[in-house]
């Protein structure tokens, strides 16, 4: 579909214009945004918590990189609709400062991942939005890599300590060297 869009957005493409493209860019950012469990649609996310720890950071990486690449592979229909790249951008740029501070604000630590998990889809979206397109597919890659890293650790941790509160893990460096190691790489 490249090419069509940019037919599309020259009027070649008989009742498709501008206008057209961008009602049709916006309902695919809006369910990636969903998808990847951005803003106010973190809830489903938030309630993946209770699943184990293996299973959470595969449920936190299949929202993360199925949005992301939705919004990549889409990334010629949004060069053609105007002014919506500055829309990706300003949406991924919200919803990661959102998603740090809320993570920020969490004292267990599982939802400390779930929401540095939106977080940084939120900034694989601002890159996306800026015209990174290379640096946004790296970040993609990385972060879900990192994601399913630290869901692991935290499940390790809570075999050993018996809780997800992060007061209660005081002398994890001592006890469990290698996956404080881990976390603190992550």
């Amino acid at each position: 579909l490249d090419a069509q869009w940019h037919l599309g957005h020259v009027g070649q493409v008989a009742g498709v214009g501008a206008r057209t493209l961008v009602v049709l860019a916006v309902i695919f950012l809006v369910a990636a945004v969903i998808k990847a469990g951005i803003g106010p649609f973190h809830a489903w996310l938030t309630g993946a918590i209770e699943a184990p720890g293996s299973t959470l950071g595969l449920i936190a990486l299949s929202a993360m990189v199925p949005a992301a690449f939705l919004v990549a592979r889409l990334y010629p229909l949004y060069l053609e609709a105007p002014h919506l790249l500055t829309a990706v951008a300003l949406v991924g740029a919200a919803g990661a400062v959102a998603g740090a501070i809320f993570a920020l604000a969490q004292r267990d630590l599982l939802r400390i991942g779930v929401f540095a998990a939106a977080s940084q889809a939120g900034i694989i979206l601002a890159t996306l939005g800026m015209g990174g397109f290379s640096p946004a597919m790296f970040m993609l890659f990385t972060a879900g890599c990192l994601l399913v890293l630290y869901f692991l650790v935290v499940a390790n941790l809570r075999r050993r300590f018996g809780s997800h509160d992060v007061a209660d893990h005081g002398g994890g460096w001592r006890l469990m060297p290698r996956t404080t190691l881990a976390l603190a790489g992550w």
